[in-house]
């Protein structure tokens, strides 16, 4: 009896050291089989990233690359999507993910050192470049209205019509005015004062014609009154035609000299 009781005993507990085995492996292969196919799935994203990088399709190597980080977060696949954005033209985004590839690895290697410095030089100048303003280009210049697009012909010119003789021969300027001769200024000048004289004398006397010579007693006629009127009017006359005669002949510009005309100039020796 006691001999069956320990073979029950010892049959219940090889049973439950092989249900504990069976558990362990089988958590075992389900926790490795998931970590294996992620394993397999980024080497396949990443080598995918790279062939189509080295085919020069950028677009789609930041897809597969992407891909790739999201089931293992290996740095190096961040500096592969940043020179991917860098060969875009994308500088922005490029130096974003230089830097992320730079937090997560502080020490790179010597020649992705070098390759990280180089990459973050172009995308900062590309930014710079970005940044200033673009020059406008000059207005193109917009043909009349009707105008076509054939090339502009000048017309020939006009032929030359042959000037007349008389206008080939040069003007002759005309002479100085001649002054005015002394004799006649002197003459003009005395009838002038002559005649306002006799002017001014013969207003005079026309201005004592009919008055009395004395003055005569309050309320008695006059025994004699001057009679100067033809006097008056003889030297106003006077007067008046020594002044027009002297005005004349200060004002009458001497006569004006012909000048020669260009042929018989020119044949004058």
């Amino acid at each position: 009896m006691r001999t069956y009781l320990l073979s029950s005993k010892s049959r219940r507990r090889g049973s439950a050291l092989r249900l504990l085995l069976g558990l362990s492996l089988g958590l075992s292969l389900g926790l490795l089989m998931p970590a294996a196919a992620v394993a397999d799935e980024f080497l396949e994203r990443y080598t995918r990233g790279l062939n189509l990088y080295k085919a020069e399709q950028y677009g789609p190597a930041i897809t597969e690359f992407e891909a790739a980080y999201a089931q293992k977060q290996l740095p190096r696949t961040l500096f592969n999507i940043a020179r991917s954005y860098l060969k875009l033209g994308k500088a922005q985004e490029a130096l974003t993910y230089f830097k992320r590839y730079k937090e997560l690895e502080p020490n790179p290697p010597a020649s992705i050192q070098n390759l990280l410095t180089e990459g973050v030089e172009q995308a900062q100048k590309l930014l710079d470049a970005m940044a200033k303003p673009a020059v406008p280009p000059p207005p193109a210049e917009t043909p009349p209205a009707g105008a076509s697009d054939s090339p502009e012909v000048e017309p020939s010119p006009a032929p030359l019509t042959p000037l007349p003789p008389a206008a080939l021969t040069a003007k002759v300027a005309p002479p100085p005015r001649p002054p005015r001769p002394v004799w006649r200024l002197a003459v003009g000048g005395t009838g002038i004062g002559v005649g306002a004289g006799l002017i001014g004398l013969g207003a005079s006397a026309l201005a004592v014609d009919g008055q009395c010579i004395s003055a005569p007693p309050p309320l008695s006629p006059c025994k004699l009154d001057y009679d100067t009127l033809g006097v008056g009017a003889g030297l106003t006359v006077t007067g008046v035609v020594l002044l027009g005669a002297g005005v004349v002949l200060m004002a009458i510009p001497e006569r004006r000299a012909r000048p020669t005309p260009p042929a018989a100039a020119a044949a004058t020796p």
